[in-house]
């Protein structure tokens, strides 16, 4: 389990680009879009 802000900088050492996270109301769940680099 990751924290956003956890996730956010374990995408960033892999190369990828955070970009916009959804969150539940009750904060159980996430979703986050990444873009590859090209």
């Amino acid at each position: 389990k990751f924290t956003v802000q956890g996730l956010r900088a374990l995408a960033l050492q892999a190369g990828f680009q955070p970009g916009q996270v959804w969150v539940d109301p009750q904060k159980l769940f996430s979703l986050h879009w990444l873009r590859a680099p090209l």
